[in-house]
């Protein structure tokens, strides 16, 4: 897809876009969200990275038309939520409520093995369950 953007003309396909995100953690969420390789991104991020540009070059609501026309998945938190978009850093939502020896088990037991934020807080929440929370 070919467009123009801050005076510019670039062109990016949703192959460029996939394959650009593949290693790169989501920053957080907070209004607008575009589902890239089943994890979810910041519209400008999502359209920066694969154009080598820095999300302060990109205006969000350009950046979900742009990832709209490309077929990706959308969301604004003005349409309600969805079944678990992630807040921050493609993570679910944190128990209000979580005993901290839970999180403290969760860290030890997954240190250095690369697990995703999620991953720390799913496992989290399975301690808690077991500790009688």
């Amino acid at each position: 897809m070919d467009f123009r953007m801050n005076g510019n003309r670039y062109s990016l396909t949703r192959q460029d876009v996939e394959g650009r995100l593949a290693s790169v953690e989501p920053d957080v969420i907070r209004e607008l969200a575009v589902s890239i390789n089943g994890r979810w991104y910041p519209p400008k991020q999502a359209l920066a990275t694969p154009l080598s540009l820095k999300n302060s070059d990109v205006n969000s609501r350009y950046a979900m038309n742009v990832m709209g026309r490309l077929g990706f998945e959308l969301h604004d938190r003005e349409d309600g939520e969805l079944s678990g978009p992630p807040s921050a850093a493609g993570a679910t939502e944190p128990r209000a409520t979580r005993d901290p020896q839970a999180l403290v088990l969760a860290v030890e037991l997954l240190k250095g093995s690369g697990s995703a934020l999620e991953d720390v807080l799913r496992t989290a929440d399975a301690f808690d369950d077991w500790l009688g929370r």
